[in-house]
């Protein structure tokens, strides 16, 4: 009579079914030895401080002053800009083209007077700390 090992060993499918097996459990119970798992870091999110309302000091009147000579300009230049392009106006055309020109020049240096003075005022804003 042959011993359980014997049988065992002499099914060469059951025998290597057992090892491959038994070599995936062993596998499987030491992979977290051999490769711990990282930790991902904890990073903490605090909140400095909250803004609750800024306002611009002089905003309101310098963009409404900005509007109204804006707004002037552009009236003499499109009255500039019709008498140049009359036809009853035809031997002053040439003056009306220049003070056009001059108009629309007017028009530049007033937006970028705007933009500088809009960059040099203050903010003064109201923040409450957490």
């Amino acid at each position: 009579m042959a011993s359980v090992k014997e049988t065992f060993e002499n099914h060469p499918v059951v025998f290597g079914c057992a090892l491959v097996i038994t070599g995936f459990i062993a596998g499987y119970k030491v992979y977290p030895e051999l490769h711990p798992k990282q930790q991902k870091p904890v990073v903490k999110i605090e909140k400095v401080r909250e803004v609750v309302s800024c306002e611009v000091i002089g905003f309101e009147t310098l963009e409404k002053h900005h509007h109204s000579r804006l707004s002037v300009l552009q009236n003499q230049l499109m009255s500039l800009e019709s008498d140049a392009a009359d036809k009853k106006n035809a031997f002053y055309k040439y003056e009306y083209s220049e003070a056009a020109q001059r108009v629309r020049e007017d028009i530049k240096v007033q937006i970028n007077n705007y933009e500088k003075s809009l960059s040099t005022l203050n903010a003064t804003c109201k923040t409450e700390v957490s």
